[in-house]
């Protein structure tokens, strides 16, 4: 059986996904909950409909349960929101990994071991609806709080300014004094809980972006931590750029295969 932590680090691995140098100007003067309410909606209007066709090059560190981190890898991130996403992963002569996925469907390779795997039920497995729009939302911050209240006192007591439930995950945001998000906690009785943090923001495409993200899973302790090193206009919609080809004789894994992979890793 997968624990809700294990779930909670997958969908954060999955979701995970992202970040840069460059931070954002000191902190205007507070804002009320609803003056920043009008301002995160601008923002992520515009992050939106960047995020429609968006390239990143990335970096990626991740350390497991075991506490001991992985070494670093570069990657390439394209994002086709709301639920598109392919993710390479670098290695010094070619690909290590490559994930991808739109809707409900994920599939990943990994070239050097001929493993793969594929599926259109793991969001049932990790108790995210939508895998794939889940990491869209983690890499470009495109939480939308539709049906919140935005709170004064909750800023005033330092707590999470707004507050929605969405299907079966309830999520707390933080926003600050320029509209953006800088800590997201998402919960769910399937996948458990995930801490995301926008430590950085940068100025790209004519808005800002997530520059540094740490998404971490309080319960069991591992965390993604990702860098946006550059983003860019991708090159449109194709529906075969989000595709991963797993060749047929590739052995094909299913989830708890893919996990037993994760914690091999962790024990080396």
């Amino acid at each position: 059986m997968i624990r809700p932590a294990s779930r909670a680090l997958a969908a954060g691995t999955l979701g995970g996904v992202l970040l840069a140098a460059g931070c954002a100007p000191p902190p205007s003067p507070d804002l009320t909950a609803g003056a920043r309410a009008v301002l995160y909606a601008a923002a992520l209007e515009r992050r939106v409909e960047a995020a429609r066709t968006l390239d990143l090059d990335v970096a990626l560190w991740l350390r497991p349960a075991s506490g001991r981190d992985l070494p670093g890898a570069t990657a390439a991130l394209a994002l086709r929101a709301p639920a598109g996403f392919h993710l390479r992963v670098h290695q010094p002569f070619g690909t290590a990994l490559e994930i991808g996925g739109a809707d409900r469907k994920v599939a990943a390779f990994v070239p050097s071991k001929h493993l793969a795997f594929e599926s259109e039920h793991l969001g049932d497995t990790l108790g995210v609806t939508e895998p794939a729009a889940f990491v869209v939302r983690v890499a470009a911050a495109l939480w939308r709080p539709d049906g919140a209240t935005w709170s004064d006192s909750a800023l005033a007591d330092h707590g999470r300014a707004v507050r929605w439930q969405s299907g079966a995950e309830r999520v707390s945001m933080d926003v600050d004094s320029y509209g953006l998000p800088r800590v997201v906690d998402v919960e769910s009785p399937r996948m458990g809980a995930l801490h995301i943090e926008y430590t950085t923001w940068f100025k790209g495409l004519g808005t800002q972006w997530p520059g540094r993200i740490e998404v971490t899973s309080p319960q069991r302790g591992g965390r993604l931590l990702c860098r946006v090193d550059h983003v860019d206009h991708g090159a449109g919609p194709d529906s075969a750029a989000l595709a991963v080809y797993i060749p047929p004789a590739a052995k094909r894994l299913d989830w708890s295969g893919v996990m037993r992979q994760v914690n091999g890793l962790e024990s080396r």
